[in-house]
């Protein structure tokens, strides 16, 4: 996947960026909200649904070429955004707005954790945590 180029890129003042991502927050919180009552694979088409509106949102709204937000997602989908992300990229780095967990079940910042576990254990890449913002990871790849 070519994260660089999206299908369609909008541009719109600050102010309107801020409704803009209270909207797609909201969006994204009553997907999980109704994800809570499915199981199987109708949960997992609704999993897809918000992992995919993060992505929609990173490639549209976000736009930049070594920061991505990605609130919302869930982990599985966070680690298969960030690969596609990486793969066939040269040599450098990223930055990814996961969160501290504020909003996630026991305040655990899950996909943070994730992130942490699964990069954390491929050869080829670091990955730590922002000193400056402790909700940003820095994934470094070769």
């Amino acid at each position: 996947m070519n994260t660089e180029k999206s299908e369609k890129c909008i541009n719109v003042a600050p102010s309107g960026i801020r409704r803009m991502k209270k909207i797609h927050q909201m969006e994204i919180a009553q997907l999980f909200e109704y994800r809570r009552n499915c199981l199987g694979e109708k949960r997992t088409a609704v999993e897809n649904v918000i992992n995919a509106k993060v992505v929609a949102w990173n490639l549209a709204v976000v736009r930049r070429r070594h920061y991505f937000d990605l609130h919302g997602m869930t982990p599985q989908g966070a680690v298969d955004f960030v690969a596609q992300i990486v793969e066939g990229r040269r040599p450098g780095y990223i930055k990814l707005e996961t969160g501290r967990g504020n909003h996630s079940k026991d305040n655990i910042p899950a996909i943070q954790n994730r992130l942490l576990q699964d990069f954390g254990n491929l050869s080829g890449f670091q990955i730590a945590i922002d000193p400056s913002n402790l909700g940003v990871l820095i994934l470094s790849f070769q």
